[in-house]
């Protein structure tokens, strides 16, 4: 079928001093503030920004946050319910730069936030992105 995504961009500034709830929070209050201007199309962004539209780096990384629902084999991301499958490591060609995918599970022990990387190989070394996944560990420690 495909993916289907409507980008809108975001700009945040990152404080080096936030905890996490913090960044959390600004990260949930500007998803909130550009909610309102959704039906804005990226295209016509990018031509108001005037942005050469045939290399936006920004098009290049993905975020995902998935959160399992109760039920344990459907997963919920933003309302839509889908049948759970295994994220078991695997060899896949990378869709973008950067794709950076946490995975929440209310109902595994201690609340568990796992997260995958999944880099281009042509711009990142399993060195540089080892080094990213340790400092995310990091990040996310209690």
């Amino acid at each position: 079928m495909g993916m289907f995504v409507s980008i809108l961009p975001y700009r945040i500034e990152i404080n080096p001093r936030w905890s996490f709830d913090e960044l959390v929070k600004c990260v949930r209050e500007k998803c909130l503030s550009i909610l309102e201007h959704s039906h804005y199309p990226l295209q016509h962004i990018l031509s108001n920004s005037h942005i050469n539209q045939s290399n936006i780096p920004f098009l290049e990384k993905m975020y995902d946050f998935i959160t399992i629902s109760s039920h344990s084999d459907e997963l919920s991301l933003d309302g839509a319910g889908f049948k759970r499958m295994s994220l078991e490591e695997s060899v896949e060609a990378a869709k973008f730069d950067f794709m950076l995918t946490f995975v929440y599970n209310p109902m595994q022990e201690n609340n568990k936030l796992s997260f995958r990387l999944t880099c281009s190989r042509d711009l990142f070394d399993e060195i540089t992105v080892t080094n990213i996944g340790r400092r995310l560990e990091y990040y996310f420690q209690p």
